[in-house]
């Protein structure tokens, strides 16, 4: 069969991958670069190139078992560290962080937002024990907690608008648990391994150059939107804004689902799928790699590899890579913040998720539409929690399909080696 993938990032280079050697596959990416919501950049420390994830970053070889193996199978799995979880909140007007997560190297404030917090991941843990519905806002699960409410803004809702994205008040309105599956999955050891976070050394734009590389049958085409997209006698015919005109049997649209939403349109009996696809909810975000340490807290003993700082109606993080790396640089949310770092290195704008009832209900729609005449979709929106394993298991999903015999298919489910598992110490 003829097959197009619409769309360059994790998801789309995946589901080529899996597909090339069974079918003929080709390959459209609207941008000049391969990624996606994938984008690295590097800058001096010391004379030594650092490299610092702006989009996706942070995974766990535990969590995201078929990520990892993606990266081992690409070769890159002798370059993933461990990242030393720690973990401040701060208000600007406060002299001390409200918590600092105790390392070896302090003992940390907890207090009462600490209580907060442990309170909150030990009904996490519940909500996923019992099934809670996904549909159930945040809110609805939070307020029953017994936390003073400025505590729930600034512990409980805060860290989640700063995860979407979005305001304080509207982190009460995400399905309670997307907002919390990390938190209750994280709280106790998978398949029997301890849940570690990781980076990838020079960033996971080396997986997807890596990947892109491995991808020695498939046509890539990049600086080529999707203008017009029409079906008829079981044959896709898509034309890009120079012109040229693709066929294909299937198509995948990997690509977030606004992106979607623009090509469906065009088709006829389409309208319970566009208004799935509209139900999802993106706002604009931006990131920047900077040398400064601009948001944290003036003791450089109370830093954390994660540093939240919250504002009257909004929350932004900041990384802080010394731990990691060495190197004194961070990547901090900006999007919201009242001045940018002295030392701006670079940014990135992206377009984030926020995973509401009417997300949930959307992907119960797009699973029900899954190659309905050789359409199908991928990407981290089609799945409980909107990460890099997501993106992955949806192309998983599709190869199973139309691919079942592939060799890259058994080799991609094959369970991560125990080196990996255990990852490399920075």
């Amino acid at each position: 069969m003829q097959i197009v993938v619409v769309g360059g990032g994790l998801a789309g280079l995946t589901t080529a991958w899996l597909l090339e050697h069974d079918h003929e596959t080709i390959l459209l990416e609207a941008q000049a670069e391969l990624g996606g919501h994938v984008r690295s950049a590097t800058t001096l420390h010391h004379g030594v190139e650092c490299a610092v994830d702006l989009g996706a970053q942070d995974f766990s070889t535990a969590m995201f078992p078929r990520h990892a193996r993606l990266i081992q199978l690409m070769g890159l799995a002798a370059e993933v560290v461990q990242v030393p979880t720690s973990v401040t909140i701060q208000v600007p007007d406060l002299p001390v962080p409200l918590l600092v997560t105790p390392d070896d190297t302090r003992g940390g404030i907890l207090g009462a937002a600490g209580d907060a917090l442990a309170l909150l991941t030990r009904a996490a843990v519940g909500w996923d024990a019992e099934g809670v519905s996904w549909e159930r806002s945040y809110a609805d699960l939070v307020e029953p907690l017994p936390v003073a409410d400025e505590l729930k803004r600034t512990v409980l809702y805060a860290p989640i608008a700063a995860l979407y994205g979005c305001g304080i008040e509207e982190a009460r309105q995400v399905s309670g648990r997307a907002a919390t599956a990390v938190l209750a999955r994280g709280a106790a050891p998978v398949a029997g391994e301890p849940v570690r976070w990781q980076n990838l050394v020079g960033g996971l734009a080396r997986l997807i150059r890596a990947i892109a590389v491995n991808l020695l049958a498939t046509t890539i085409r990049t600086g080529s939107e999707i203008t017009r997209m029409e079906s008829g006698d079981r044959r896709w015919t898509l034309t890009v804004g120079s012109g040229q005109v693709y066929q294909a049997d299937q198509v995948v649209l990997a690509v977030p689902p606004p992106r979607c939403l623009r090509l469906t349109r065009q088709l006829p009996r389409t309208d319970r799928l566009n208004s799935a696809l509209a139900g999802f909810r993106y706002l604009p975000s931006t990131t920047g790699l900077h040398l400064d340490p601009a948001y944290l807290p003036a003791r450089a003993d109370l830093w954390s590899t994660s540093n939240l700082t919250v504002y009257r109606e909004y929350a932004d993080s900041t990384a802080w890579y010394g731990p990691i790396t060495g190197a004194q640089v961070f990547r901090s949310q900006l999007t919201h913040r009242p001045r940018l770092p002295e030392r701006l290195v670079a940014t990135a704008d992206f377009e984030q998720l926020c995973p509401d009832a009417a997300a949930v209900r959307g992907r119960r729609v797009l699973a029900d539409h899954q190659g309905r005449d050789g359409l199908w979709f991928a990407g981290h929106h089609l799945a409980d929690i909107d990460s890099q394993e997501t993106a992955v298991n949806s192309a998983i999903d599709i190869a199973t399909r139309l691919a079942p015999d592939s060799h890259r298919l058994r080799m991609l489910n094959e369970e991560v080696g125990h080196d990996q598992r255990q990852g490399r110490q920075a």
